[in-house]
């Protein structure tokens, strides 16, 4: 765990999880728009590694982006009230929330919609706004 998020701790991050991937395996990763997974020194980094491709998810569409579920789950159930004496004391506090969550409620995420499905329903939702405004 890091304390900062700053392009330097995700390159570090990245070049981590490159060391466990095959060589010119093609590799595909959706970010948020934070700046660190933006800044020229990634974007070097990411000319030097070709088989990777970033896809960010559409700004303030949080509900797009399942660890944004997680982030706000373990907010509620875990931190908003509590009270720390020391960051260590929130770290304790934040793996062992971790550690139950993977033990007895993580579950894999299946998408139930084909993408045609959903270009369908947007296109459909679009039109009545379109309609509506009119």
């Amino acid at each position: 765990m890091v304390k900062r998020h700053r392009s330097e701790e995700f390159l570090a991050f990245l070049d981590l999880v490159s060391e466990g991937i095959r060589p010119g395996t093609q590799v595909h990763v959706v970010l948020d728009n934070v700046s660190s997974h933006k800044s020229a020194e990634v974007n070097e980094w990411l000319k030097d590694n070709a088989n990777w491709t970033f896809h960010f998810t559409p700004t303030s569409a949080s509900w797009m982006n399942a660890v944004e579920g997680f982030f706000s789950k373990l907010s509620r159930q875990r931190l908003k009230h509590a009270i720390f004496n020391s960051l260590d004391e929130c770290i304790v506090a934040i793996e062992g929330y971790i550690e139950h969550h993977n033990a007895n409620d993580a579950r894999p995420f299946r998408w139930s919609k084909q993408p045609e499905d959903l270009v369908e329903a947007w296109e459909k939702g679009h039109q009545k706004l379109q309609e509506s405004a009119s």
